[in-house]
C-alpha cells in the first residue's frame, strides 16, 4: 500500500488588535462647530415608501401652443424682382429734389437727390432688369397731404412697388407755424394716415416700403431731434403691424457724423446735399440686398 505525502492544512491567524492599522482620527470639533450643531440640528433624513416606479407614471410635457403664422412682410427683392416693374417712390421735399411734373421718371426727370441715385445704381448693376423709377415727392407735404393723393397716384403712375418717406415737414409744422398750429400733425394724426395708406397699399401692390423720418443731428436732447425719433418710432410700429417692409436710415446717418459734422450733410438738417442722399440710397439698396 501506496502511502502519499500530506501536506499539513494552512492555519489561518486573525491578526490582533494591536497589529491592526490605527484609523484616522477625526479632528475634535470647535466651539463655533459644536455651538451650531445646537442651534441648527440636522433635518431627519425623508424616507419613501419601497414602491416600483410604474406607479409614478412619466408626466408628459405640456405641449406648447404654436405661434400663428404672421403676415409676410411685403419686401422688394433685386435679385427676385421681374423685369419691366414700376416703382413709385413718394414722399416730400427729400424725395421730391426738382423732380419733373407731373411725375418724374428716367433719369433727367427724377430729380437731383435719393430717387436719381438710386435709378443710377440699380440700372448700373441691373440692366436686364429695365426697372422703371416714378417720382412723386412734393415739397413741404406733410402725412395728411400724402393720404389726400394717395389713390389718385397709385392710378396715375399704376406701380407694382412703392416707397414713402414722409414724416419730418409732419414734426417741422410744430416749430415753424406757431401761428396756424391747425397744419402741425400730431403723432395720433400721423399714425392713423400712415395705416390708410398701407391698407391701400396692401390691397394695391406687390410690395410697400415705410422709410422712417431722419434729422441731420447728434444730440438727442433737441426737441426737434426727439420728435422726429417718436415719430419713427410710429412709422416702425405701423410697419411691423401692417406687414409693410421697413428702412431707418438714420442708422447710417448716425455712422457718418461719428466722422463728419451735420453741416457736411445738410445745410440745415432736414435736407440733405449730394452726399447724404447718396447715404440715403445706399441704406436703401442694402435693405434690397443690392451688392455694392
Amino acid at each position: 500500500m501506496r502511502i502519499g505525502t500530506c501536506f499539513p492544512r494552512p492555519i489561518r491567524r486573525r491578526p490582533s488588535p494591536a497589529s491592526r492599522p490605527a484609523s484616522p482620527r477625526k479632528a475634535p470639533a470647535t466651539k463655533a462647530a459644536t455651538r451650531r450643531a445646537k442651534t441648527c440640528p440636522a433635518r431627519p433624513r425623508r424616507r419613501f415608501p419601497r414602491t416600483s416606479l410604474r406607479t409614478f407614471p412619466r408626466r408628459r410635457p405640456t405641449p406648447r401652443p404654436k405661434n400663428k403664422a404672421k403676415a409676410e412682410p411685403m419686401m422688394l427683392n433685386l435679385h427676385t424682382i421681374e423685369n419691366g416693374k414700376t416703382i413709385l417712390l413718394s414722399g416730400d421735399s427729400v424725395t421730391d429734389c426738382g423732380r419733373a411734373r407731373p411725375y418724374g421718371d428716367y433719369v433727367s426727370g427724377l430729380g437731383g437727390g435719393y430717387p436719381q441715385n438710386l435709378h443710377t445704381l440699380i440700372t448700373a448693376a441691373c440692366p436686364e432688369k429695365r426697372l422703371r423709377l416714378v417720382n412723386a415727392g412734393i415739397g413741404g407735404e406733410t402725412s395728411r397731404d400724402v393720404r389726400s393723393r394717395w389713390e389718385s397716384d397709385l392710378d396715375a403712375v399704376r406701380p407694382d412697388h412703392a416707397t414713402l418717406l414722409i414724416g419730418v415737414n409732419d414734426v417741422w409744422r410744430h416749430f415753424d407755424t406757431y401761428m396756424t398750429p391747425s397744419r402741425a400733425v400730431s403723432e395720433e394724426e400721423y399714425e392713423e394716415n400712415l395705416r390708410f395708406i398701407a391698407s391701400i397699399a396692401a390691397k394695391r401692390l406687390e410690395s410697400f416700403t415705410l422709410i422712417a423720418p431722419f434729422l441731420f443731428e447728434t444730440n438727442k436732447r433737441d426737441a426737434f431731434f426727439a420728435a422726429v425719433l417718436r415719430y419713427a418710432k410710429i412709422c416702425e410700429r405701423v410697419a411691423a403691424d401692417t406687414g409693410c417692409d421697413f428702412i431707418n436710415p438714420q442708422k447710417d446717418i448716425d455712422k457718418a457724423l461719428r466722422s463728419l459734422n451735420n453741416t457736411a450733410l445738410s445745410p440745415d438738417r432736414v435736407h440733405p446735399n449730394a452726399v447724404a442722399h447718396m447715404i440715403v440710397a445706399r441704406s436703401i439698396l442694402k435693405h434690397w440686398h443690392y451688392r455694392f
